[in-house]
């Protein structure tokens, strides 16, 4: 198992403890992780493309460090903000 660090546009950070990310088609980013040892991936956690930032595996983190919400982001599909 790793620690996945789902950071969010509006600044929230979660730590979740799963095996694989796996984004679908419905805009929609699922971390899974089994249960049981040899056991089938079930999903542990669910987040809407749209509102996250980064996903980044704890075993590959150098540092982390505190966020502030970014201001003034612009999603897919949303209009020219000008």
């Amino acid at each position: 198992m790793l620690g996945f660090i789902v950071t969010l546009r509006n600044g929230r950070r979660y730590t979740i403890r799963a095996e694989s990310v796996r984004p679908t088609s419905d805009g929609v980013i699922e971390l899974l992780a089994s249960p049981e040892p040899d056991g089938e991936k079930v999903v542990v956690a669910v987040f809407d493309r749209c509102d996250v930032l980064s996903v980044i595996s704890r075993e590959h983190l150098v540092s982390e460090e505190p966020g502030e919400p970014l201001p003034q982001i612009v999603r897919h599909g949303d209009a020219i903000p000008f």
